[in-house]
């Protein structure tokens, strides 16, 4: 999401003068300064969808005679996610890994009292704002694997669930508990990593969270779907699939009888559920022992 933002202007200085018989006093105040722009982190924001397309500081008040500098003008923090990263130009300029105040732009210096040195304006930017969410767990999955089912069941979160394909249009995000915090990311369809269907837009939050979960539903060819979405996260970050731990989640078990799983990894970690049936424990288990 792209934010115009522009930093507060230097208030202009005073060149105020005392003329006397004997000789002249410089009385002038120097101008204040204008408003940085600060991004930090909150635990209570969970989307980008509140953030303004224009931000703007307030500007540094001039300076007055008889020695009165001007106030310098409030600094304008814009509270973010945690997990926010903002770019200018391709550059990352903060990396909102906490609830920290972090610099993007410097508020224009006042001008110097009774000197020819005038004030600077602050600068006007416009910032992309991406959202890489920071969970422990993410959900991922075909459309209609019930991933939004899973986590309407095993935590606070209340998605919007549907019988049809991309029910899920942004990353629902749901407590576990006090330390374990899930995300359901939009459906993966085939072409994912080159940016097809809802694409790189969510693929980037799989980068900040601690385990992968792949939810594959039973009535599905589990193993076909399981390295179909494994090729798709290994296209976009084949790295990011090396380092982080995986387990595969299999949804709707009320529906099958028999499930054929000879194929898939030996050392992969295998969670059986059933929503329908209230069949999580194996699910909740390991979430409440992961640390």
């Amino acid at each position: 999401m792209f934010s115009l933002i522009k930093a507060g202007n230097g208030g202009r200085a005073s060149k105020a003068i005392i003329k006397t018989h004997r000789k002249r006093i410089l009385n002038g105040g120097k101008g204040g300064n204008g408003g940085s722009v600060y991004v930090k982190g909150s635990h209570n924001l969970y989307s980008l969808h509140k953030l303004h397309p224009n931000y703007r500081a307030e500007n540094g008040r001039n300076g007055r005679k008889n020695k009165m500098n001007g106030e310098n003008a409030k600094n304008l923090v814009i509270e973010v996610p945690i997990g926010t990263v903002v770019i200018e130009e391709g550059e990352t300029i903060a990396d909102v890994i906490d609830s920290k105040e972090h610099l993007i732009l410097k508020g224009g210096a006042g001008g110097a009292a009774n000197t020819n040195q005038g004030h600077s304006t602050g600068l006007k930017l416009q910032f992309d704002f991406k959202l890489k969410h920071m969970s422990d767990m993410a959900f991922i999955g075909a459309p209609n694997a019930g991933k939004s089912s899973l986590l309407a069941h095993i935590t606070n979160a209340k998605p919007k669930i549907a019988s049809y394909p991309f029910t899920t249009l942004f990353p629902n995000l749901g407590q576990f508990s006090a330390n374990i915090k899930l995300a359901d990311i939009p459906g993966i369809i085939p072409g994912a990593y080159l940016n097809r269907g809802l694409g790189h837009r969510f693929l980037q939050h799989l980068e900040r969270t601690r385990v992968l979960g792949f939810v594959i539903s039973a009535t599905d060819n589990v193993a076909e779907q399981y390295n179909l979405l494994c090729a798709e996260l290994n296209h976009y970050n084949n790295k990011m699939m090396k380092e982080k731990e995986k387990i595969l989640i299999i949804t709707k078990m009320d529906l099958v009888k028999d499930l054929d799983l000879d194929s898939l990894p030996r050392d992969l970690k295998i969670l059986k559920t059933s929503v329908h049936n209230k069949h999580c424990d194996e699910l909740n288990i390991y979430l409440t022992e992961l640390t």
